[in-house]
């Protein structure tokens, strides 16, 4: 389990300057990194929706080639997502927009973007501590992209030649984004960041730096917008931490699990009013080719809960089984002995389900009656059938449950005296931190209808 740094908002552009020089040369083995994301181009907007795509360098830092193999499955893919973050009612929200699919590699160059000391490899290979580009026109070519769905980000295996359905228009395959989404004047104050990650058989499994970011600027009107790259690149990080960035309530957690891949989740909770916090769980899967079907946080219930939702990115010209897009089903939320859980169709019931699938990021958002208690771990259910995967050691911030006055995760007499000491302190002190049925005044039916909840409380 590895924990990121929280940083202040200064340190978003210091991320960006110091990403380069921090970079590590000579690492065992192959490492790919995108070590720049590039310019961008666009597409006319077409029924609400534009396209982009972007230019990168592909990085092998290691001292082991990464081959360019553009007959076999035996070359780096690499997919463009774009998010959008920005401060909604005092808290911020950081939110996917767009996505794109994998645009296959075929040539390397033989630069030295990354490190000095490249050693070129033959045959169009990528060799040791070399770079190659390529130009946003080329990692558009809609010929050039496969379905996500395709890719095991977590071997870098997929099939060769790609599935390749039939599509039409200057939209399809490319980086897809909802023009409100964008729209400065729908958007007041929102930063984007454009996130690029590369996927090669040569370098998987344990690849966790194999993701970039950039700031972007957003111009335009109608059917023409514009993405332009702001400030320098952040190598080897998500775009989740451009929310811990500049959120110093944000905590962001990433976990390798052998055998499954990779995943990262940022949270942050913001006191809105009295007996009112807000809550905000970013969840990336960044490597778990069998993506994520549900998540359970441990918790006492029952807790208060209201405005659930999840914001989840549109999936587009069929990269879905069968090439049917994956259908956005809204996901749940249950309460249950084992915590608090948020899921959506199972691959049983829907093998095209709203599930979060590598290289994307579903937003979930409530808000609680209940200040935060700090998880001791956190439960992932896989979407496609496999072994179960093993939970991830994560302190995150969940709401406690009503019952769960101490905020020690149980239900327990204690509880009940904490409660009644609150109550009294309300009546004197004139607080309404125990004023359970939020009718403005703090009551013996207060005291009341915690007793009838401590017993009722299922577990």
């Amino acid at each position: 389990m590895i924990t990121r740094q929280r940083l202040g908002p200064a340190a978003v552009l210091a991320l960006a300057a110091a990403s380069h020089a921090a970079a590590q040369c000579g690492t065992s083995g192959p490492d790919a990194v995108i070590g720049d994301v590039g310019a961008a181009t666009s597409f006319a907007a077409q029924g609400g929706v534009a396209a982009f795509g972007f230019g990168a360098t592909v990085c092998n830092r290691g001292d082991g080639i990464i081959r360019y193999e553009p007959t076999t499955s035996r070359h780096p893919v690499i997919v463009t997502n774009l998010y959008r973050l920005r401060q909604v009612s005092g808290h911020y929200e950081l939110d996917q927009v767009g996505m794109s699919w994998a645009f296959n590699t075929f040539f390397a160059l033989s630069g030295t973007a990354c490190c000095p000391d490249c050693q070129p490899a033959a045959n169009g290979n990528l060799g040791t501590q070399c770079s190659s580009p390529e130009s946003a026109s080329i990692m558009a070519a809609q010929q050039a992209l496969a379905p996500r769905t395709s890719i095991n980000p977590y071997t870098g295996a997929f099939p060769y030649p790609p599935p390749s359905p039939e599509y039409s228009g200057s939209l399809a395959r490319r980086m897809q984004v909802k023009v409100s989404d964008i729209d400065p004047a729908l958007n007041a104050g929102a930063l984007y960041f454009a996130e690029l990650q590369v996927v090669t058989p040569d370098d998987a499994g344990a690849a966790s730096n194999n993701v970039s970011y950039r700031r972007v600027g957003v111009s335009g009107a109608g059917t023409t917008w514009n993405l332009t790259p702001m400030s320098g690149a952040v190598v080897g990080e998500s775009a989740l931490a451009a929310w811990s960035a500049a959120d110093p309530a944000c905590t962001v957690v990433a976990a390798d699990i052998p055998g499954h891949g990779r995943v990262e989740i940022a949270a942050a909770v913001t006191q809105t009013a009295p007996r009112r916090w807000h809550y905000e769980i970013a969840v990336r899967n960044h490597s778990l080719w069998r993506g994520i079907q549900a998540i359970t946080m441990p918790a006492v219930v029952p807790a208060s809960i209201s405005g659930f939702s999840v914001h989840d990115v549109a999936y587009h010209s069929g990269d879905g089984l069968n090439n049917q897009n994956v259908e956005p089903t809204p996901w749940l939320l249950s309460q249950g002995c084992s915590g608090i859980s948020f899921s959506t169709t199972p691959y049983a019931s829907n093998p095209n389900a709203n599930a979060i699938r590598w290289s994307t990021a579903y937003t979930i958002r409530f808000d609680a009656t209940t200040p935060p208690r700090l998880t001791d771990d956190v439960q992932l259910t896989g979407y496609l059938p496999g072994e179960p995967i093993p939970a991830i050691a994560a302190s995150l911030p969940m709401p406690r449950g009503v019952v769960d006055v101490d905020g020690d995760g149980v239900r327990t007499p204690v509880d009940i005296a904490v409660y009644v000491s609150q109550w009294l302190a309300s009546l004197t002190g004139g607080s309404l931190n125990a004023d359970l049925d939020e009718n403005g005044a703090v009551e013996p039916s207060d005291l009341a209808l915690f007793i009838q909840l401590w017993f009722a409380a299922p577990c």
